[in-house]
């Protein structure tokens, strides 16, 4: 996830895209910024397209593994265990 979110940023840095706000990257505030974005070049829309795609997919998945987790987590093979002192 890191790898994919660094690759867009730096995708829209070498096209002069530039994130001006003191808040961090990928919260709220900077995925309402990335949502609007124009483009002047019709290929630079797609490959940020396909880099935010990309990034979505992969939060979808973690949240899907994640979940999954806490499901099993949960059974009661994993439940603690009380103790017998």
């Amino acid at each position: 996830m890191r790898k994919q979110k660094q690759r867009l940023l730096q995708f829209l840095l070498r096209i002069g895209k530039k994130y001006e706000s003191r808040k961090k990257y990928w919260t709220g505030a900077h995925r309402s910024w990335l949502k609007p974005l124009q483009f002047e070049e019709e290929i630079h829309k797609l490959v940020f397209q396909e880099y935010y795609l990309v990034i979505v997919e992969l939060e979808e998945k973690i949240g899907r593994l994640l979940d999954k987790i806490e499901e099993i987590s949960a059974e009661a093979r994993y439940a603690e265990r009380e103790s017998t002192l």
